[in-house]
């Protein structure tokens, strides 16, 4: 999808920039005076100006985005560790328990990998299979102090891992809003669009 998104802004800018040479072309020597040049350039500043900011905050948005998932990504890990060591500190008894906890952060993991395509069916299915994990532990039959212990802080930690931003499939990708790249590639066509006009005064200019 991003590859075709790169080709149609490409089409695009060629488009205008093709359009603004055929005009540039066509014009009238009176409508490429001195006035229309500090014109043009004017409108070109404040558009390039308004990129510029737009373009900045939206690498800062989505450098604060990947440091809060990484983050996320990271202390869900741990929790997904500390999970299985509880378990197994519990016992063999909990041996079902922690193969499906396995199964579910391996089907996870394949969702999160790039050539992974699955489908917001499987995404639900993965996150339906912590609660599988849940039920598993709510299953045990503890039969000391010890064992409720660590039953009750294995659904502690099995709670937080299910809760987990990074494990919901709808957090995995945050695309664009599609509007907002519209206005951004109509700024850049107006841009380009502009170029050649500039381009033909700077030329025509006496000095």
């Amino acid at each position: 999808m991003s590859v075709l998104i790169f080709f149609v802004v490409l089409a695009c800018l060629g488009a205008s920039t093709v359009l603004g040479l055929y005009l540039s072309a066509t014009s009238s020597k009176a409508h490429l005076d001195s006035r229309s040049k500090e014109v043009i350039h004017g409108f070109m500043g404040v558009i390039a100006h308004l990129i510029a900011v737009v373009l900045g905050l939206l690498i800062f948005s989505a450098k604060t985005s990947f440091d809060t998932k990484d983050s996320e990504f990271k202390h869900a890990s741990a929790k997904v560790v500390l999970l299985d060591r509880v378990l197994a500190h519990y016992g063999p008894k909990t041996q079902e328990a922690r193969d499906a906890l396995r199964s579910t952060i391996e089907k996870k993991l394949a969702v999160l990998e790039p050539s992974g395509k699955l489908g917001a069916e499987k995404g639900r299915r993965t996150f339906v299979s912590v609660e599988d994990v849940q039920d598993k532990i709510r299953a045990l039959a503890p039969e000391t102090d010890g064992e409720r212990w660590l039953k009750e802080r294995a659904l502690a930690v099995s709670g937080d891992i299910a809760q987990a931003r990074w494990f919901l499939f709808d957090e995995l990708d945050s695309t664009i809003p599609s509007p907002f790249i519209a206005i951004m590639v109509f700024w850049l066509m107006l841009i380009f669009f502009s170029m050649p006009t500039t381009a033909s005064q700077v030329c025509m200019s006496p000095g």
